[in-house]
């Protein structure tokens, strides 16, 4: 199914910017369509303020589109080749949101989940093969200059079987690159991106709040209201 042909790419997004900051492209003798920038600085100065907005929307609240399916197989994505400890995805902002479980045909149990002391407590005592019935999310050390994986998931028995289990995880959105790239937010969201985008245009360029925040905010709450409908309806 094909998107929307209402929803913004990023170009489109940045073009808007573009035009609110009157660096927009007309063409030579100024006469076409809005387009970007072609001052270089210009360029980066708009793809700055739209990230910049986009990140804040992402954060205002804990969006449902945020929330995404997490398998992990045992035997696969190994830390250091150890069947207890396993890669989470390099998205992963540390926040598991629902029990691992395995899959119908596995074992009928959810992995429980506990603290990283309570897990290396229940390794100690007991670092055998087998279930995996325990697990913790635990920080990889890294550095500045690490890419990749922040997180991986431990178990408190070195699983000794291929399942595949799921879990509900909140991830951190990627910026936008490519000119059609969309936000992850889907098209519904769209005018606030947009609407927070420009917030930040106003704030960083005129070193001050005004209508564009109030726009945002209203954008903001037309939304909550929205999702809220949606999940609680009346009866």
């Amino acid at each position: 199914m094909a998107d929307p042909t209402i929803k913004l790419d990023y170009t489109a997004y940045r073009i808007r910017i573009a035009e609110y900051l009157g660096v927009a492209y007309y063409g030579v003798n100024g006469d076409q369509a809005a387009q970007l920038p072609i001052d270089a600085h210009d360029l980066d100065n708009v793809n700055r303020l739209f990230h910049d907005g986009y990140t804040r929307f992402m954060f205002e609240q804990p969006w449902n589109f945020l929330k995404v399916p997490l398998t992990l197989t045992f035997q696969s994505g190994l830390v250091s080749a150890d069947p207890s400890r396993y890669y989470l995805p390099d998205d992963f902002s540390g926040d598991l949101l629902s029990p691992f479980t395995y899959p119908a045909s596995g074992p009928q149990i959810t992995i429980i989940r506990v603290t990283e002391p309570e897990l290396r407590r229940l390794q100690t005592a007991n670092n055998s093969s087998g279930t995996a019935t325990y697990c913790a999310v635990r920080a990889i050390n890294t550095t500045a200059a690490s890419t990749g994986s922040r997180w991986k998931q431990s178990f408190g028995r070195r699983p000794s079987g291929t399942e595949t289990i799921t879990a509900l995880y909140r991830r951190f959105p990627q910026a936008l690159v490519n000119p059609t790239d969309s936000s992850v937010a889907g098209f519904i969201h769209d005018r606030t991106v947009l609407a927070a985008a420009l917030a930040e245009a106003e704030a960083q360029k005129g070193d001050s709040i005004g209508p564009r925040e109030a726009i945002y905010q209203r954008s903001l709450r037309s939304r909550r209201r929205s999702i809220f409908a949606r999940t609680h309806p009346r009866f």
